[in-house]
């Protein structure tokens, strides 16, 4: 028996009913070919084993490969996880609705994507409950441009098809793994370029001090130093009291050069609630500058602690002679070691 076609066209409202149907052929387990910008996916209700079972064999799917799930926007997320880390939310921000799938949570985790077309988002969201996504087609073959070819290809397992003409993009999505610390990993690329991902998912990293001249940027020109073959970290400084755009002062930078560290084109910045948005981690240097950033941006307060793991202070070298700022910048190398390592879970080099 061939599977049923509804067609509708793209760009145009189809009505209410029509949504309601097809979000009801899910709910009580059918299986159902859907449009999305990228290719068609072959979807089900999720916690119907049977169904699930009817997806893998269609396919030919391995078991122990995970179904990815489609929801209907951000909101979503929550039914899977509360826990959404920095690179994750810009990620969402930038790229959903559209050809971007994450993978979130630990172990296999979860995999996630909002897909770009209005009948899909609404299906998604009419269904009784979460619905797995998968390519419509069999593994290892190209992908469905259309529902017809779908339909073609995976014969009479499936129940119902949605025909909205060729997928806008062609392309699958680009998988991307999200750690709980650190940047992405792309998994598979997709209508996202890796390079795109690794720019607008980067883990930030802010070091922060009092008028950013000295410690704050020798402390993240150490980091980056250390970093340096860690593609997908972002590394700023800022100080509480800082003024804008002054440069490092000169015994800083012959302190790193003498280190063998490059010195950054720096420019000093205030810390600030529209640069705080954009961190991951902040590192300070005493406890009067925890205590500041916890007053400033209350927001950053559980992603803020002292650069020292034991809870001492680095003192500032202003006007101390090049002894004591190569002191400083010893210090302050080992300290950015050791919250590195244990941000990593790993010993650097």
């Amino acid at each position: 028996m061939n599977a049923e076609i509804i067609e509708i066209q793209e760009g145009v409202a189809p009505p209410i009913p029509v949504i309601e149907r097809v979000a009801r052929v899910l709910d009580d387990g059918g299986l159902v070919v859907l449009p999305t910008e990228t290719v068609y996916g072959l979807c089900c209700r999720a916690g119907n084993d049977e169904v699930v079972e009817r997806v893998y064999a269609a396919k030919g799917r391995p078991r122990e490969s995970p179904l990815p799930f489609l929801i209907p926007d951000r909101d979503a997320v929550a039914i899977f996880t509360n826990e959404i880390t920095g690179p994750a939310s810009r990620l969402m921000d930038r790229f959903w609705p559209g050809p971007l799938t994450l993978v979130i949570g630990p172990d296999v985790g979860v995999a996630l994507r909002v897909p770009d077309q209005p009948f899909t988002q609404a299906v998604l969201a009419a269904a009784s409950g979460p619905i797995h996504g998968t390519s419509a087609n069999l593994t290892g073959e190209p992908p469905a441009q259309d529902g017809r070819t779908a339909a073609a290809r995976l014969g009479e397992q499936v129940d119902l098809v949605v025909e909205a003409g060729p997928a806008r993009l062609g392309l699958p999505s680009t998988i991307v793994r999200i750690p709980a610390v650190g940047p992405g990993e792309v998994l598979r690329v997709g209508g996202i370029s890796a390079a795109e991902i690794m720019d607008e998912g980067k883990y930030t990293i802010a070091l922060v001090c009092t008028g950013n001249t000295c410690r704050s940027p020798m402390a993240a020109a150490a980091l980056r130093y250390f970093l340096a073959d860690r593609p997908g970290f972002r590394v700023v400084s800022a100080g509480i009291a800082a003024s804008d755009g002054a440069r490092m002062t000169d015994s800083a930078a012959d302190a790193l050069v003498a280190a063998g560290i490059p010195v950054p084109d720096h420019r000093s910045q205030p810390w600030t609630s529209d640069l705080a948005a954009t961190v991951d981690r902040v590192w300070v240097m005493t406890p009067s500058h925890l205590t500041a950033i916890r007053e400033l941006t209350p927001e950053t307060a559980p992603r803020a602690h002292l650069l020292d793991p034991d809870g001492g202070a680095v003192s500032d070298p202003i006007g101390g002679d090049l002894a004591v700022y190569t002191a400083c910048l010893e210090q302050l190398q080992e300290l950015a070691r050791q919250r590195l390592e244990a941000l990593l879970g790993t010993q650097l080099p």
